[in-house]
Order: C-alpha cells, then structure tokens, then sequence
C-alpha cells in the first residue's frame, strides 16, 4: 500500500472516532477486489459518500486534508452531529 492510501486510512480512523454516528469503511483494493469492483474504484484513494438509504451522494479520487474532508461531510449536511445532549 502506499504513503498516501496508509494517510488516508489514519484520517478516516480519527473522523471515525471525531464523528461516531457517521460510518467510515477504508476497503483496502488488493484485500476486497469484490468490493473495489462493486463500486466500481478504479483509483486510490477515492472516497465515496453514501446517505443512509445506500445512495452515492458524492465521489472523490484523491487524498482530501482534514478541513477539506469536513467541508464535505458539512456539504453533505451530515455536519454537525454531535448536539448538546447527545
């Protein structure tokens, strides 16, 4: 695996635990072709967004920062989820 794709997996980690009612997968390509196939990845890193119906909401190839990768979730309106008395 390489630099970035081991980065990226070390940021959804710390968004999986910054943001615990939101559901991060890192499939890892050479592990889970199947699933790499399914949602038809063809370069690493991509993300994709998915509502809570399994619709894509959004695609990305690319590595994202961390302020870019909450930009989108707050796109998405999945920002914020963590409310007073949660």
């Amino acid at each position: 695996m390489v630099a970035p794709v081991f980065a990226w997996g070390r940021l959804l980690a710390q968004k999986q635990a910054q943001y615990p009612k939101i559901y991060f997968r890192f499939v890892d390509l050479e592990q889970e072709p199947r699933v790499a196939r399914a949602v038809q990845v063809r370069l690493i890193p991509t993300q994709i967004f998915f509502d809570a119906q399994g619709q894509e909401q959004l695609r990305h190839q690319g590595a994202y920062t961390d302020a870019e990768f909450d930009a989108v979730l707050a796109d998405l309106g999945w920002l914020p989820i963590n409310e007073p008395g949660d």
